[in-house]
């Protein structure tokens, strides 16, 4: 039912306005419209900050503007969109980009993400002058140098080192973390040797693993 307005007339007591009865009349047939409308959607408000429920009988629905819709396109304006904590899961979660064959997405661990290759074996490096080593590199060292682990390493962190430069004066520089628990840098004074570092933390640092250890 469209709203019915009651006729005042032009001016007071002009005799051109709706009886008495019929302006009533109307009133009621206001109300009752508006009571009858489905209570849910009274109830649902909860003082000024409540959900609203609208429903068929609340929207003109044109093919602009409807109910009960999913938004698939960005939102735009001058208002800012919030949505609540914890209701967006890895199903609502759209990402920029389609990222490349092989690439996975990875999170930067500051709420971000990123299309990143997925390594298809370990990444190697042939060496032959001094070197910052980047954590899960295989480096194969053929001359005279030094090998400088890399700086705030996170714990689990790997090099792989394989001496193949002929001589036994080739080092790896601590870069401020220890090395076995010592606050010193490694000489490699084995020939042909290979071995893993791991980082395990701050308190023995760089671990190595394939490396025989001495009788106490």
């Amino acid at each position: 039912m469209a709203q019915q307005t009651i006729n005042i007339g032009t001016v007071a007591n002009d005799g051109t306005g709706d009886p008495l009865r019929t302006a009533f009349d109307k009133v009621n047939d206001n109300f009752n419209e508006l009571y009858s409308d489905d209570a849910g959607d009274v109830n649902s408000v909860n003082g000024n900050t409540g959900v609203v429920v609208l429903d068929a009988d609340d929207i003109n629905e044109t093919a602009s503007r409807s109910y009960n819709q999913v938004h698939t396109g960005e939102v735009i304006g001058g208002t800012s969109l919030t949505i609540a904590s914890n209701v967006v899961d890895a199903d609502n979660l759209a990402v920029t980009g389609n990222g490349t064959s092989g690439q996975a997405l990875v999170s930067d661990g500051d709420g971000t993400f990123s299309w990143t290759d997925l390594s298809s074996g370990i990444s190697v490096s042939v060496l032959e002058n001094n070197t910052t080593a980047v954590a899960g590199y295989l480096y194969v060292l053929t001359a005279d140098l030094t090998l400088t682990l890399p700086s705030s390493p996170t714990v689990g962190d790997y090099v792989k080192i394989s001496n193949r430069s002929g001589v036994d004066t080739c080092s790896v520089a601590r870069n401020g973390e220890l090395i076995m628990g010592a606050a010193n840098d490694l000489t490699l004074n084995y020939l042909n040797s290979g071995f893993e570092m791991i980082y395990s933390g701050t308190s023995q640092g760089w671990i190595l693993i394939g490396v025989e250890g001495a009788a106490l």
